[in-house]
C-alpha cells in the first residue's frame, strides 16, 4: 500500500512539474476523446439491443452520470488511442528524458494503429463480462445468481490489466498484442494489492474530476498517465527488468 501511495502522489507532482505541456496535451486528449466516448455509448447501448444482459445500456439517458462516469474512467484507464499521445510524453518524463511538446505528436502516430486495436479488444471484453454479470444478476435462482460475484471479480480483473496496457505498448513497442494482453494480466495477477490501491485511487480521481469538470480537460488522462507509466515502470524494477533512472 505505501507503494501505490508513494507512486500516485509522485505522479502529481510529475503533473505539476510539467503543468503547462500536459494541460495542454489534455486539453487536446479531451478533444480526440469525444468519438470515443460516442463510441463507447453507442456500443453499449447496441448491446443492450441484441443481448438481454444488456437492457440497462439500451436506454443510456435514463442512467445519466453514472453511465458517463463510467465511460470516463474506462476511457482514462484503458488503451484509449487518444491517450497515445500523452501517455508516450509520461513516459519519456518518467525515464526523465529531456521532453517536450512534440513528443505528443510523435506519440500518436507512433502507437495510435496498435492503441485504436487494443482499445477495440478492450471494449468487446468489458461488453462480454458485462453480458455475464448481468444476466446472472438477472436469473431468478439465487444459487445461479451467486455465479454473477465470478464475473464482478472479473469485471474489476479486466479494468485493472486495462492500466498496464498502454505502458506496456510504449515500453515494449515491438510486442504482439497478445503480449502485450497477456503481460498487462499478469502484472495485474502478480500484484493484487499494488493494483487494487492504485485502481481504487484512479476511481477516485475520476469522481473528482467528474464533480470538478475543469478537472475533465485539463488533468484527467494526464495524472493517469504519470501514475500508469511510474506505476508500470516501478513493477519492472521489481522484476529487475528496469533501473531507476536518477535526474
Amino acid at each position: 500500500m505505501p507503494k501505490a501511495l508513494s507512486v500516485f502522489w509522485s505522479s502529481l507532482g510529475t503533473y505539476y512539474s510539467e503543468l503547462f505541456p500536459f494541460a495542454g496535451m489534455n486539453l487536446l486528449w479531451f478533444v480526440f476523446s469525444l468519438p470515443v466516448w460516442g463510441i463507447v455509448t453507442l456500443a453499449l447501448a447496441a448491446g443492450g439491443s441484441i443481448f438481454p444482459g444488456l437492457t440497462i445500456f439500451a436506454q443510456p439517458t435514463s442512467l445519466g452520470i453514472y453511465l458517463f462516469w463510467f465511460i470516463l474512467l474506462f476511457s482514462l484507464i484503458a488503451p484509449n488511442p487518444a491517450s497515445a499521445g500523452i501517455c508516450y510524453y509520461a513516459n519519456q518524463v518518467t525515464h526523465h528524458r529531456l521532453v517536450e511538446f512534440g513528443l505528443f505528436w510523435t506519440g500518436l502516430r507512433l502507437f495510435l494503429r496498435k492503441s485504436l486495436l487494443l482499445f477495440a479488444i478492450s471494449l468487446l471484453g468489458l461488453m462480454l463480462v458485462l453480458f455475464n454479470l448481468t444476466f446472472y444478476l438477472s436469473v431468478p435462482n439465487d444459487y445461479v445468481r451467486l455465479i454473477s460475484v465470478l464475473f464482478l471479480y472479473f469485471l474489476y480483473f479486466w479494468l485493472s490489466m486495462q492500466f498496464y496496457l498502454l505502458p506496456l505498448l510504449i515500453e515494449y513497442p515491438t510486442r504482439s498484442l497478445w503480449v502485450l494482453l497477456k503481460n498487462a494480466a499478469l502484472v495485474a495477477l502478480d500484484n493484487p494489492g499494488y493494483t487494487l490501491i492504485l485502481f481504487i485511487l484512479l476511481t477516485i480521481w475520476s469522481l473528482l474530476c467528474l464533480v470538478l469538470t475543469p478537472l475533465i480537460p485539463l488533468a484527467s488522462a494526464a495524472v493517469v498517465s504519470a501514475v500508469q507509466n511510474r506505476a508500470l515502470l516501478n513493477r519492472l524494477e521489481k522484476y529487475g527488468l528496469y533501473k531507476e533512472e536518477q535526474e
